[in-house]
């Protein structure tokens, strides 16, 4: 039996979540239902914490204008990124994850994966192709 690529990097993104938010990836996600952010964690701090997992360089176009505290949608992006980094991380090393996700792919017409998370179809775009390259449908 083939277990999904979400489902293996089920365990890897409660621990990217726990570290990067302090809070079980369960909770952080009902904030969102909820409608609610992170008023106790700033913008600034959450940058600092990604900074491990983005590697060096320009801030991705998800994290660019993002002032004060983190709102609902933030925490949303956050979450969504946390996801796609643990996909990642199924079968890249962490230096080769944050190069993976900085650099431009022609597959994605150009774009970084990073850049494309700016926006919910760019997301999209990008978790297809990965599942494509997962699941060895994509090449």
């Amino acid at each position: 039996m083939t277990v999904a690529p979400h489902v293996q990097g089920e365990g890897l993104y409660q621990q990217i979540v726990r570290g990067l938010i302090g809070l079980e990836a369960e909770a952080a996600e009902r904030l969102v239902v909820e409608g609610e952010g992170l008023p106790l964690l700033t913008v600034a701090a959450a940058r600092q914490h990604l900074k491990p997992f983005l590697g060096v360089g320009q801030p991705p176009a998800f994290l660019r204008g993002w002032r004060g505290t983190v709102s609902v949608r933030m925490l949303d992006d956050l979450l969504a990124f946390c996801r796609l980094y643990a996909d990642v991380r199924l079968v890249l090393s962490e230096e080769d994850a944050a190069r993976w996700l900085s650099r431009p792919n022609r597959h994605l017409e150009g774009w970084s994966p990073l850049d494309l998370l700016a926006s919910r179809v760019g997301e999209r775009r990008v978790r297809a192709y990965l599942e494509g390259l997962l699941s060895g449908n994509y090449g």
